[in-house]
């Protein structure tokens, strides 16, 4: 029954109510309709109480439709055998996942659409006596300036190795994201199994 029945329901009874009562004082059964009559008043007051509840609950719900979605994840297809003495951008150039198209394989760097919280991961592995380390760079501030925001390494002679490492930062719209090698690090094996991956999304929009 909606609000609106209930409404009427209750004009109705009211009007009953005052049709039938009379000079002399209210007998036992106007007694119970008027405490009926209450009841219907606090059903429809509890009614318009959950309605305004649902429409609060339809608006956030529109809101978070309003959200971008924006995650990707990617992959090294080449390993790098010249060992780097010093950090160099890694471009991670075999993508499975690009929702926002965000990320820039070309570049191997993250652009943020939006001001938001996001999360990062990174794995780097390594083949035995191989050493290696990753390093998650963000660029902040007018001047493009670069900062190191986590990293992650590996290194051992007795097997294969690997290494990674998940953080979450916040970025405005248009901050710069990417990772930088030093040392070696293996791409796709030859059982398409991928070694080093590097993968990010919107957590909450800000």
């Amino acid at each position: 029954m909606t609000v609106l029945q209930i409404s009427a329901i209750v004009l109705f009874v009211s009007c009953c109510l005052n049709a039938t009562r009379g000079e002399n004082e209210p007998s036992e059964d106007n007694y119970n309709y008027n405490s009926k009559l209450l009841d219907l008043e606090r059903d429809v007051l509890r009614l318009r109480a959950n309605q305004c509840e649902r429409s609060q609950d339809v608006d956030e719900l529109l809101q978070l439709a309003k959200v971008p979605l924006v995650a990707f994840r990617s992959f090294l297809q080449n390993s790098i055998d010249d060992h780097r003495i010093q950090p160099q951008k890694l471009d991670f150039d075999i993508v499975e996942l690009n929702l926002g198209h965000a990320y820039d394989p070309i570049s191997g760097t993250f652009t943020a659409p939006v001001n938001g919280l996001y999360m990062f991961s990174m794995k780097l592995g390594d083949a035995p006596s191989n050493q290696g380390a990753l390093f998650l760079v963000q660029a902040v501030g007018n001047e493009r300036q670069s900062e190191y925001i986590d990293f992650t390494f590996v290194g051992d002679n007795k097997g294969w190795t690997a290494g990674s490492t998940s953080t979450v930062t916040v970025l405005k719209a248009g901050d710069v994201v990417w990772v930088e090698l030093e040392g070696l690090a293996a791409g796709m094996s030859k059982n398409n199994r991928f070694h080093t991956s590097f993968s990010g999304a919107l957590i909450h929009q800000l």
